[in-house]
């Protein structure tokens, strides 16, 4: 998949379907995937290296710093898109505020599937939830860890997200006998969950 906000005169955005072929022949291809075209009206931009926070900020020139703050402004319909680097959740240690409440129609997306925005809550000084879910909410596209006595990192609370594409990371391993941390805890609702990796740190 790949991602691209669409400037003003495109197509209405949402998923569309590109495909590579021959100018030669048209019915030959070479490969075929889909690109989600996002709203720019709707669109905020988030880097935790040069982003500010601001109540104006969010435009690919004044990206938001936090995506605490990318939230608070967003708008149901739009999307926010993380670029690589650390999101560190925690009192201690982070900027993000724990947990992350997922908005309503909100799609939160990384913007690079080889290099990915990493979610930080292994010094949270919590026992969770990291992040609770949204009806119509979307968490695509990153790397997310947690440490072995973090309780459930995502709870849906009965609400229907899509968490899509990620990688979950945690200190648990076959030995451990204190392992308390769970990626997803689904009550209730019809969420979508979908392509996930799972490994230990």
């Amino acid at each position: 998949t790949a991602e691209y906000t669409a400037p003003a005169g495109l197509p209405e955005p949402g998923v569309v379907t590109v495909r590579v072929a021959s100018a030669v022949d048209p019915t030959l291809y070479f490969d075929e995937t889909t690109v989600t075209l996002n709203n720019p009206a709707l669109t905020l931009f988030v880097d935790p290296e040069t982003g500010i926070d601001s109540d104006t900020c969010g435009a690919e020139i004044a990206k938001c710093k936090t995506l605490t703050k990318a939230l608070s402004l967003a708008q149901a319909g739009g999307t926010v898109l993380l670029a690589p680097g650390n999101y560190v959740f925690g009192p201690a240690t982070g900027n993000e505020r724990l947990p992350l409440q997922m908005k309503q129609g909100v799609h939160i997306r990384g913007v690079s599937q080889t290099n990915r925005a990493f979610l930080d809550f292994t010094n949270t000084q919590t026992n969770g939830p990291g992040i609770i879910g949204a009806d119509g909410a979307e968490l695509s596209g990153m790397q997310i860890e947690i440490d072995q006595t973090f309780g459930p990192l995502i709870e849906t609370n009965g609400a229907s997200p899509a968490i899509l594409d990620n990688l979950f990371f945690g200190g648990c391993d076959l030995a451990s006998t204190s392992c308390n941390n769970r990626a997803i805890l689904v009550e209730g609702g019809s969420p979508v969950l979908s392509g996930h990796t799972f490994g230990s740190s």
